[in-house]
């Protein structure tokens, strides 16, 4: 009880302590740095000879992030972390539909997303569209 109302206190705290009115915003830098930004479109990089004009967001699935999407039952039943790795839409609704496998694919596909955040790779499972992705590796 002592850890739950020290808790309750450090977030009080902190939320009356970041206050809007102590943050400034410098407008002049902000439009300083949006001259200087440089436009990149997918015909400007065919222009210049790429071959790959597919714009990336991030470095792609994060293993410790898609473990945490699995590890909460929610997100698991509902299969955000397949959709975060960028599965299949038929292999979300098979997960939802029959409840991941009646618990059974819940469970293995924490496990597996566990392995792979101790192996820091999930690239197995990203883009899988297989509702069971990690068939081929049991």
């Amino acid at each position: 009880m002592k850890k739950v109302l020290l808790t309750l206190i450090a977030v009080l705290g902190l939320g009356l302590a970041a206050q809007a009115a102590s943050y400034t915003i410098d407008e002049q830098s902000i439009d300083a740095m949006i001259e200087m930004a440089e436009e990149v479109t997918p015909a400007a990089l065919e222009a210049e000879g790429a071959t790959d004009v597919t714009i990336h967001i991030g470095n792609g699935a994060q293993p410790i992030v898609a473990f945490l999407l699995a590890l909460v039952p929610v997100t698991g039943w509902l299969a955000i972390h397949r959709m975060y790795m960028g599965t299949s839409i038929l292999a979300v609704i098979l997960n939802i539909v029959t409840g991941a496998g009646f618990g059974v694919v819940y469970v293995i596909d924490w496990v597996m997303l566990l392995i792979g955040v101790l192996d820091n790779n999930i690239g197995q499972y990203c883009n899988n569209g297989r509702w069971l992705m990690w068939a081929d590796l049991i």
